[in-house]
């Protein structure tokens, strides 16, 4: 559970400080800039949440590896298709 926690920290910091940064570029009127900054908090925030499947120590690096890259096929990369990124 821990290390849940230090995922989501990890993962929602820069995503409320790019979500506060695409707020304020839709307020000023660039949704092309705002849109961006969205899917990019989304990414990061995904990121940030997967990155402590490297700190459990049970598992084998292989083992680390092929869940990370899991982890990024179900999250990561339908954000990128909804952004257009392909």
């Amino acid at each position: 559970m821990q290390l849940f926690f230090k995922g989501l920290i990890r993962g929602l910091v820069p995503f409320v400080i790019l979500l506060i940064i695409s707020i304020w570029n839709m307020l000023h009127g660039s949704a092309a800039t705002a849109k961006t900054f969205l899917f990019y908090s989304l990414v990061i925030f995904f990121l940030g949440l997967a990155s402590v499947i490297y700190q459990i120590k049970q598992w084998s690096f292989i083992k680390q590896i092929i869940v990370h890259y899991m982890a990024m096929l179900i999250t990561v990369f339908p954000v990128l298709l909804l952004y257009g990124s392909y």
